[in-house]
């Protein structure tokens, strides 16, 4: 079984539930903020982007997918711009999560002043 399809029926069992608590009474539909079952749909809007742009010209990423695989997502997305690769890709480590995302240790600005080298693709030399 795929992810996807455990989520799928994960919402939808939660979609039934609050109409079921709306159809009995039980509970209002103003009780519930549909931002949370929809946030994260995204299908609508792609519709609409794909109608301006040819799909092969969207890339779609996962978050879960940057967090836990930061140098291979970053060469991804390289590659689907047609922009040569870095020498060298800082590296990533999560240090704590924040609000359910990965958080990274924050160096002193003059860090990236120091390391622009290694931090800035050879394309802008």
């Amino acid at each position: 079984m795929r992810q996807e399809d455990g989520n799928d029926r994960e919402l939808a069992s939660l979609v039934v539930e609050m109409i079921r608590k709306v159809q009995s009474g039980e509970r209002s539909l103003e009780d519930f903020d549909v931002r949370l079952l929809t946030s994260g749909v995204y299908i609508h809007g792609l519709r609409k982007w794909g109608q301006e742009w040819p799909m092969e010209q969207l890339l779609l990423l996962q978050a879960e997918t940057l967090f836990s695989e930061p140098r291979a997502t970053v060469e991804r997305i390289l590659n689907f711009l047609n922009i040569q690769a870095m020498r060298r890709l800082p590296s990533h480590t999560p240090t704590r999560r924040l609000h359910g995302c990965a958080s990274r240790r924050i160096t002193s600005p003059s860090f990236c002043e120091r390391h622009d080298d290694a931090c800035l693709p050879s394309f802008t030399r």
